[in-house]
């Protein structure tokens, strides 16, 4: 089968397989992280000697994309380029309200920095 498919066909399998995958396995993978995070939570902050601390210990959660397979994957947003982020700061003031809430001002600062 694999001989009869076309340069074209195959190219579009491999930008599509991972994707794929990633939702077939998606559901297997958000028990892993649930499993992981009721057995082996991750904690931020070291063991208290003594008595339990008032509030408890922060934690950084599994997430089902981090129990994804190696080969199954989804698209990773690429980064804003520095002209992007420039042009966004700078004309931050002149956008509508409704604008300003969904602009990513935070990232774009953050770049420039």
């Amino acid at each position: 089968m694999l001989r009869q498919l076309t340069d074209a066909e195959v190219e579009y399998y491999h930008q599509h397989i991972p994707r794929i995958e990633a939702r077939r396995h998606y559901s297997t993978a958000q028990l892993n992280a649930d499993f992981r995070e009721m057995f082996f939570p991750r904690y931020l902050d070291p063991d208290p000697k003594g008595e339990p601390q008032e509030p408890p210990r922060r934690k950084k959660p599994w997430t089902p994309d981090e129990m994804l397979p190696h080969f199954a994957y989804f698209e990773r947003p690429e980064p804003m380029p520095l002209e992007a982020a420039a042009a966004l700061v700078g004309h931050y003031d002149a956008l509508p309200e409704w604008a300003r809430k969904l602009a990513p001002i935070g990232e774009a600062r953050a770049l420039l920095d």
